[in-house]
């Protein structure tokens, strides 16, 4: 998967993020509040991620770094729950 195909992965998810409680498109953990407004909106994509990434993004900022959305857990497994 490439860096455009796992951005619209991503962007598909984030249209049915609201429907249930998911894990974390980034990191796979189920640490996501079932209401998806009470996580972190990714700093990158307009989707909701965990605390720790958000977190994590504010902290690549600092430093000018940005993780692709390829090692997004959404992008690398073809099992993520969609």
């Amino acid at each position: 998967m490439n860096e455009e195909e796992a951005r619209a992965k991503i962007l598909r998810f984030a249209k049915r993020q609201r429907e249930h409680n998911f894990p974390c498109p980034r990191c796979g953990e189920w640490k996501m509040n079932e209401d998806p407004a009470r996580n972190a909106l990714s700093r990158r994509i307009d989707v909701y991620v965990c605390d720790a990434c958000g977190l994590y993004e504010a902290l690549e900022d600092a430093i000018g770094e940005k993780q692709p959305f390829t090692s997004w857990d959404i992008a690398k497994r073809e099992n993520w729950p969609l």
